[in-house]
């Protein structure tokens, strides 16, 4: 056997058997793995999220059956989260939480009757915070409020008529003139009466 000629002046004859590096550990050339090919394709953790959140979407949600609603342990619940907000937050909002509480459930609707946006809009805030709370303790995650505004009266209207110590001293005033230039000199209004 006659050694085959060299092509390269520096390279190794053939018959010496000399691992090379990519023989030692088989590696193996192959086209680098994309995202989107193959089962064991790399993935990012951009691309498990999107993944992810589609499966959400699509999943059905399955919950323990729920408990039906009670207005005494929803009252209950809400004057627990007026605490709260009393400790944590402001005393002011955690009044006019005491003040306008739920009134009526219907199913999973809880109604809240408020006199304004701007109570509506606070009380939305601070249940916003506390709404696993209410729904763990109630055992039902569909729960919904239901806001309605209703106007309120305040406590027994100021009665327009002519009050009777005024009728009086008015009548006191037409009936003697010295009364009428008494108020005068002193310069009285029947309101300071």
């Amino acid at each position: 056997m006659t050694p085959e000629p060299l092509k390269n002046p520096g390279e190794n004859p053939p018959d010496i058997q000399q691992v090379t590096r990519a023989e030692k550990y088989e590696i193996k050339e192959t086209e680098p793995i994309k995202n989107s090919e193959g089962a064991e394709a790399r993935k990012s953790i951009f691309s498990i999220n999107q993944q992810l959140g589609s499966l959400n979407s699509t999943m059905e949600i399955h919950h323990l059956p729920e408990d039906p609603l009670e207005l005494d342990k929803v009252l209950e619940i809400w004057d627990e989260c007026a605490e709260w907000v009393r400790q944590n937050k402001n005393a002011i909002h955690a009044d006019q939480m005491k003040t306008w509480k739920p009134v009526e459930i219907s199913g999973n609707r809880i109604t809240v009757h408020t006199p304004s946006l701007a109570v509506e809009s606070l009380i939305k805030d601070h249940l916003e915070t506390y709404i696993d709370t209410f729904r763990k303790k109630l055992n039902n995650f569909a729960i919904e409020f239901i806001f309605e505004r209703v106007e309120t009266k305040p406590e027994e209207e100021a009665d327009r008529s002519i009050p009777e110590n005024f009728k009086k001293f008015k009548f006191l005033m037409d009936k003697y003139p010295e009364v009428r230039e008494l108020v005068k000199e002193l310069e009285l209004f029947p309101t300071e009466m």
